[in-house]
């Protein structure tokens, strides 16, 4: 059972005040020190001026329009005028619902309630990027709201939606402060530069580059387009005091395969590299830099488990960092602690809130190894067949790629009776029978179809995961098979 699938709690109490807790304070104590380096936005590098002034001028105009607990959509590409605007808002109180700069505003705003949106490509919302970076005192437009403020919600972010629908999930102060008392001080960042290129709208990017890099005391220069291209990472890093870098396996791949991307690792004093499971390739290449595997969801606002600096191997997720973390029924990983989330958000119901004691499955598959957890698939990725026979899917996948050489594995049943497995290895070949049958177990016995197929086949998320949705009824025997 996930977190929000329990019963809730009744909502706020719509009355209920705003009571600052320290994050704005954390986040803005060491702007004023940066001097005239602190943020790179697209060639230039802006003052401390340039983001606070405008946040002063944003929170006279939030103030004097909304209340705390207001939301608020903001769907704008990261830059210093962006967050002038977030500063002031959590200044005020709102709750801030984030979202990508493509997509559509009016569906979401109704889906969160929002009381205002702000975008800098949509002209029927007021443009935060040109508006903040006014001497002009900003203007925008207010919308009706169905529910009642949420002052204890502080962010609205929506998860992945990996391990099922996607749905927004409600950060409150107390969270995000638990997550920055307990991987700040581990990273090392005062007086550094942060390469930054994660969205502002997933919890990863937020929390822990955004936040934990202003509250720590570093610089910040902004990669453009999100740091798709890893020739501009390596350029930014080779122009700039770069020390610290945050990843997800995917792009520690790509900058690997570029000149001059592994020197850049080699380089880097801190990062965390998460959002999905660690490759073996990805282990080889970090293994000895100070870059840590780092593993939470937007549920756990969103830090679980850090590991130590140059501590990589495949699928390791670090040791409990700030929160208690075990191995729960069916090989769960479940957590409790201050990160777990204040609730969620229902487009249909509002607030709902969520025992804050409450234990927290996070649908993960882990074995428990080194005082820490190593990642063994989905629990959504198991399954049962037509007479009622359960599949550990994740867990013989994550197997084949350990020990049978896979690099990519899929085990699937598209009539309930057999079985499918479906393989992408090094040099082409399949695994010997042995290894399967090691694999496998018991379930060799049941009529069992294995096709190789080369990379093509594989549909991946943003993280480089696999979607296993979209290859669900995906014919492997029309890919070209694996040379």
């Amino acid at each position: 059972m996930r977190a929000d699938d329990r019963d809730p709690v009744p909502p706020a109490d719509p009355g209920e005040p705003f009571s600052p807790a320290p994050l704005h304070g954390l986040v803005t104590r060491h702007i004023e020190s940066l001097g005239e380096r602190f943020f790179f936005h697209e060639g230039t590098w802006n003052g401390a001026e340039t983001l606070l002034d405008p946040s002063r001028r944003w929170e006279e105009t939030l103030g004097s329009t909304l209340v705390p607990g207001d939301r608020i959509l903001v769907a704008a590409r990261p830059a210093p005028a962006v967050l002038s605007l977030l500063l002031a808002a959590m200044k005020q109180g709102l709750t801030i619902a984030l979202a990508g700069e493509r997509e559509d505003l009016s569906l979401l705003a109704g889906e969160v309630d929002a009381r205002a949106v702000f975008a800098d490509h949509d002209p029927l919302f007021a443009i935060a990027s040109e508006r903040a970076g006014s001497r002009d005192r900003p203007v925008f437009q207010t919308r009706e709201s169905r529910f009642p403020p949420s002052p204890r919600a502080r962010f609205l972010i929506r998860t992945s939606g990996t391990s099922g629908g996607a749905r927004w999930v409600a950060l409150s102060e107390r969270n995000v402060v638990a997550v920055l008392e307990s991987h700040v001080p581990r990273l090392g960042l005062q007086g550094g530069t942060v390469l930054s290129s994660l969205p502002w709208a997933h919890s990863f990017g937020l929390v822990l580059e955004l936040l934990a890099g202003l509250s720590g005391g570093a610089r910040i220069v902004r990669a453009p387009d999100f740091g798709r291209d890893p020739e501009t990472l390596i350029e930014l890093a080779a122009s700039h005091p770069v020390t610290h870098f945050n990843a997800v396996p995917l792009a520690i791949e790509r900058l690997a395969g570029r000149p001059g991307g592994r020197a850049f690792l080699a380089k880097l004093q801190g990062g965390i590299v998460g959002g999905a499971p660690i490759t073996p390739r990805v282990a080889r290449v970090l293994s000895g830099t100070r870059l840590c595997a780092g593993y939470g969801q937007t549920e756990a606002s969103p830090g679980i488990a850090l590991g130590d600096p140059g501590e990589f191997s495949p699928n390791w997720l670090g040791r409990p960092a700030g929160c208690e973390a075990w191995i729960g029924p069916g090989g769960v990983l479940t957590f409790r602690g201050d990160n777990a989330c204040l609730g969620t958000w229902d487009p249909s119901l509002g607030l709902r809130l969520l025992d804050p004691g409450r234990s927290v499955p996070t649908g993960d598959l882990a074995r428990s190894e080194r005082g820490g957890f190593v990642f063994e698939g989905r629990a959504a990725a198991s399954f049962k067949l037509a007479n009622g026979r359960f599949v550990e899917a994740a867990r013989i996948e994550q197997s084949l790629i350990s020990r049978g050489g896979a690099q990519a594995a899929l085990l699937r049943s598209r009539d309930g009776r057999s079985l499918e497995l479906i393989l992408t290895t090094g040099d082409g070949r399949t695994p010997p029978a042995e290894t399967l049958a090691a694999c496998l177990g018991p379930l060799m016995s049941l009529p069992l179809t294995l096709s190789m197929v080369d990379g093509a086949f594989w549909i991946r998320t943003r993280k480089g995961e696999i979607d296993r949705m979209k290859l669900k009824m995906l014919d492997a025997s029309t890919m070209k098979p694996a040379a």
